[in-house]
């Protein structure tokens, strides 16, 4: 614009280079339209907000994602602990399982004997 219309820019009254620089002002418009297309500068900030945009997002992922983790950690803490709870009481079951059927067998072992000798003292006798 300046090396053609410079001067008569300076000079000239109001509206009087409208007609004469339409065209130069349209074509300028058009080519500075998009100032995506034109600035580089543009361009790579508009990349980086993509990346910053993506960035963001595997954060939160990555924060929703420890928070799972944690929670998960916690549950196998506690099945762990219910786990040592249900160890415990299942060795004294078993325990206890392992006395009373001491004892039945002992019981059983008895009431043998005692029905032998009720056999066998009478008979010795006579």
């Amino acid at each position: 614009f300046v090396p053609k219309y410079g001067d008569k820019a300076l000079a000239c009254r109001e509206e009087q280079l409208s007609k004469k620089a339409e065209k130069l002002f349209r074509d300028i418009s058009t080519k500075y339209d998009d100032p995506g297309q034109m600035d580089a500068l543009s361009q790579v900030n508009a990349k980086v907000d993509v990346v910053k945009s993506v960035m963001q997002d595997n954060i939160k992922t990555l924060l929703e994602n420890s928070e799972k983790v944690d929670r998960i950690k916690d549950t196998a803490q506690e099945l762990n602990r219910s786990a040592e709870v249900f160890k415990g009481r299942a060795t004294n079951l078993k325990r206890a399982m392992c006395c009373k059927n001491a004892k039945m067998t002992a019981m059983l072992i008895f009431l043998v004997i005692a029905i032998i000798a009720a056999v066998v003292i009478p008979l010795a006798l006579k």
